[in-house]
């Protein structure tokens, strides 16, 4: 026969083992709900710092683009009346400031292209990727002038 005393041991045990390994398995969920909250959390936070690195440095960028087309209107300008001028001191005093001109845009595309590194190095340093500002910002870095 069976002692019931041992039967009632071994079917406590068998409760509290059970008891046990839910409370690990709650541990273990929980615990993984929270890394799983903690992860998301950084990662907006990442993303959200990114983010407001990159629309800075947009701003900037297109400030310079900005410039840049503003200049290249100008020196447009310049050079058909520099055609259109009667005399030859006319001419040169045109030439003179399309030239001004191609400078300060020559000026603008390194200052563009400078910040244009350390922006895609600050944004890869705090976790963004920086392969995708040569699609927005590569245009403004080719600008040329208009052909004199």
């Amino acid at each position: 026969m069976l002692n019931p005393q041992l039967i009632a041991g071994a079917l406590q045990m068998a409760a509290h083992m059970a008891q046990c390994q839910h409370e690990h398995d709650r541990e273990v969920a929980l615990a993984q709900l929270r890394n799983s909250h903690l992860s998301t959390l950084v990662d907006a936070l990442v993303n959200r710092r990114v983010d407001a690195v990159q629309v800075g440095f947009n701003k900037i960028l297109d400030q310079f683009a900005d410039q840049a087309r503003h200049l290249m209107t100008q020196q447009s300008k310049y050079a058909d009346a520099e055609l259109a001028a009667p005399d030859a001191r006319r001419r040169i005093e045109l030439q003179a400031r399309v030239k001004d001109v191609d400078g300060q845009l020559a000026l603008i595309r390194t200052d563009a292209q400078h910040l244009y590194e350390r922006m895609t190095e600050v944004v890869m340093a705090i976790g963004g990727r920086g392969d995708h500002f040569a699609d927005e910002f590569g245009p403004l870095l080719q600008l040329r002038s208009p052909a004199v």
